[in-house]
């Protein structure tokens, strides 16, 4: 599951697609006008704080699109993001673990920080105000799925901040204890990590080890509350930097099976321009799956935009794709005509 692929910058493309699921049933009502310029962090759906701008920009475009994962359409928002030499808006930079829990999640709701699960949602869903006792926190520092390994480079890089995080979010929820979850293929990181004095939970990197399910099994006893190691260096960094977390990392497959790489790539470019981007071209019966390939979801267009909870993304030719169908229709009705 994990080899030793450098994570990539991958620049912001000329527009960025913000998109906002279904709530209740309703497709949301935007926040912000045709031709306004607006801050990272500011408000994007009406009457729902949990979305947020993670660029400063101008607002180019307001659709009703359908998602990334359902089909179902939802509120797409067009930006064209600030160019790199323009800073957007930020809020004052506070110590991971000197600030009070109560500050720093107020600074989580400023930011609406997400979780980056297979269908993100709000970070502080995840993190009760206080912990039930015998309740511990697992940051999840392994790949969920075979052929990613953005998340295991990610922990390679950023070894460090890792503990912060896991750390801070920890005060921040209360929890009487934090583990790390590691993949037993990576030596080097249980042997570095140990040494700093981090509880480690060691799990075979096999698919569906690194399941939810799986690692709550794994953890023994003790409830547990999981949260991606992604999605914890992205809420320390909304601390430290006081910005909403503008990029996810995606392990890029390309049809010959073989990874392209690794890639941070700004949230809410689309799935077009990324594969553009990486010069990759899709044929007229080729499948494009945002995700990994045991719980990816199949895109029937590429206007769907990279969010919190895309970890890969996959391209397989036409000749690999096998079509079905669930409905045992035999045609009989030709008889008839």
């Amino acid at each position: 599951l994990a080899t030793d692929e450098a994570i990539q910058e991958l620049e912001h493309t000329t527009m960025l697609s913000l998109a906002i699921p279904r709530n209740e049933n309703r497709v949301p009502a935007p926040a912000v006008e045709m031709g306004e310029t607006i801050s990272a962090g500011q408000l994007l759906a009406a009457a729902d704080d949990r979305w947020r701008s993670p660029v400063a920009g101008e607002v180019v475009g307001l659709r009703s699109h359908a998602d990334l994962r359902s089909g179902r359409p939802g509120l797409t928002i067009l930006v064209e993001p600030q160019t790199d030499d323009e800073e957007g808006a930020a809020l004052p930079s506070l110590d991971p673990l000197e600030t009070s829990a109560a500050d720093l999640r107020q600074r989580m709701h400023a930011v609406a920080a997400r979780s980056d699960e297979s269908t993100p949602g709000p970070l502080l869903d995840l993190l009760p105000m206080s912990s039930p006792p015998d309740t511990e926190l697992l940051v999840v520092a392994a790949d969920r799925e075979p052929w990613l390994t953005g998340t295991s480079q990610l922990l390679r890089e950023r070894e460090d901040d890792a503990v912060v995080a896991a750390r801070m979010l920890a005060r921040m929820g209360g929890f009487d204890r934090f583990r790390i979850v590691v993949l037993d293929t990576m030596t080097d990181r249980l042997s570095s990590l140990a040494a700093k004095g981090v509880d480690i939970l060691k799990v075979e990197a096999v698919y569906p080890q690194t399941l939810d399910p799986m690692l709550a099994r794994a953890a023994g006893q003790r409830s547990v509350v999981i949260v991606g190691l992604e999605a914890a260096l992205g809420a320390l960094d909304a601390i430290r930097l006081g910005k909403p977390q503008d990029r996810k990392i995606v392990t890029v497959i390309g049809p010959d099976g073989l990874r392209r790489g690794n890639y941070r790539v700004p949230i809410g470019t689309r799935l077009q321009d990324l594969l553009a981007a990486l010069d990759m071209h899709v044929g007229a019966h080729d499948k494009v799956v945002a995700g990994g390939p045991m719980g990816g979801f199949a895109q029937f267009s590429l206007e769907t935009s990279i969010d919190h909870g895309v970890d890969g993304l996959i391209l397989l030719s036409g000749e690999e794709v096998r079509s079905y169908s669930d409905e045992p229709c035999i045609n009989c009705c030709l008889l008839y005509t």
